[in-house]
């Protein structure tokens, strides 16, 4: 799956992967951007693991993890 824009994420409290060009956090660096794991919290009303000031701009769901075989 693409980048979706993160208007379309899921609100539910699952985790997903979230996005956002040229952050200067302590997260994953990849293409000039930032990356990590994150849900929607309804109690902060923003998604967790981001400062509130700067959330994500995109999302998709986490792949599917590789097969222990």
């Amino acid at each position: 799956m693409d980048w979706q824009p993160i208007e379309t994420a899921p609100k539910d409290g699952g985790q997903i992967l979230t996005w956002r060009a040229n952050w200067p956090g302590l997260m994953s660096s990849i293409d000039k951007g930032w990356f990590q794991t994150s849900f929607w919290s309804d109690q902060h009303r923003c998604f967790v693991g981001w400062s509130r000031d700067t959330q994500p701009t995109h999302w998709m769901p986490l792949p599917e993890p590789p097969n222990a075989e």
